[in-house]
């Protein structure tokens, strides 16, 4: 999956009252209150202690998943402590009883995954991680090994509200200061450019393309780039919109319990490889006809004609983000050129919803 580093706080490069972002984005931390900088970290040595990192742009904005990591030297456990929260957004922290907690807020509560108590050791280095991936599922880890997780976290995260705090509340109180020494913090972000980044490196599969294919590659850029901003703006948002309801479908997927996704994640690279290696879209239909007939057996009609449905709202939805007129259908007919395999595909979508149904 693509991930975009957006925060990367080697704790080793400072400039007046701030730690340098080795990020691309310059996001850079703010020292405040009685921290002490050495190399490769810092020392919480008062309540007042805090870093901010200004959300400035949107590279501190439009989240659809979440990692963060950090390398933490907690003293013992007096109270929670704090090491990475976006205000009314997310955070990573340590209760007293030395249990590490991950969550995320959307819109209306707080929830994310909690390890076993006593995990962490005081007085000594340790490597945290929290990840959601925008769809379903969230997992904390300890020195690279998952010590929780949750398959039910909501789609959708609040964005960050003003600034990103290491080791304190965000603009709150001191109830909740680190006391210790905070090294390397990591964010990073799935936004909508990488889940169509995703796509289009799947969709490609490394295949080698035509002198043709190529020549209509490049037209089709040439095309858009003729579009106006409203005109480009409008075929993002469809974009980011079908990407949406794809996430939605795969959760509902994941909902259908360990069975149905150990099934998922199974026939998600069976259709891979019969898309990457030599497309077949008999193959393909027989895969998802047979996959759906065995999560009829587990789970309720209801939730399979649900899925099929949603399945049908969202072809639906693609139909409704074409445009017709030029330069419209001439990038179309430009993508059947780069992938004549889909040239039937919304017939084949009637037909493998017809045969499931059936």
């Amino acid at each position: 999956m693509s991930w975009t580093t957006v925060v990367d706080l080697f704790m080793d490069e400072y400039q007046t009252n701030s730690i340098i972002d080795k990020s691309d984005f310059g996001n850079h931390g703010h020292l405040m209150g009685a921290v002490t900088t050495q190399t490769g970290f810092v020392v919480y040595n008062d309540l007042d202690a805090q870093i901010e990192i200004p959300v400035r742009n949107n590279s501190l904005n439009r989240f659809e998943g979440l990692r963060v990591q950090a390398l933490v030297k907690p003293n013992p456990f007096i109270r929670r402590y704090n090491l990475v929260e976006g205000w009314m957004s997310f955070a990573l922290v340590i209760q007293p009883n030395g249990q590490l907690v991950g969550t995320i807020y959307d819109g209306q509560q707080w929830i994310g995954p909690d390890s076993g108590t006593n995990l962490l050791t005081p007085n000594a280095w340790n490597r945290v991680a929290f990840e959601f991936d925008g769809i379903s599922r969230a997992t904390l880890k300890i020195e690279e090994a998952i010590v929780g997780s949750r398959d039910d976290m909501p789609l959708g995260i609040a964005q960050p509200n003003q600034v990103i705090t290491l080791g304190h509340w965000p603009r709150g109180d001191d109830r909740y200061t680190l006391s210790g020494a905070l090294g390397h913090v990591r964010i990073e972000k799935r936004d909508p450019e990488d889940y169509i980044r995703d796509a289009q490196r799947l969709i490609f599969c490394k295949r080698k393309l035509s002198d043709l294919q190529m020549d209509a590659y490049r037209e089709m850029w040439y095309l858009y780039d003729t579009l106006s901003s409203p005109e480009q703006e409008a075929l993002e948002r469809c974009a980011r919109t079908q990407a949406r309801a794809i996430r939605e479908l795969i959760r509902e997927m994941r909902s259908w319990g360990t069975r149905g996704r150990v099934r998922l994640f199974q026939l998600a690279g069976l259709l891979k490889n019969a898309w990457c290696c030599l497309y077949d879209g008999n193959q393909i239909r027989k895969l998802l006809i047979e996959y759906f007939a065995e999560v009829g057996d587990h789970v309720s009609k209801e939730q399979k004609e649900k899925f099929l449905h949603s399945v049908q709202e969202f072809f639906n939805l693609s139909n409704q983000c074409n445009r017709s007129g030029y330069p419209y259908d001439r990038m179309r007919q430009l993508f059947f050129v780069l992938f004549p395999e889909l040239t039937n595909y919304e017939k084949d979508i009637k037909e493998l919803i017809d045969q499931s149904q059936s």
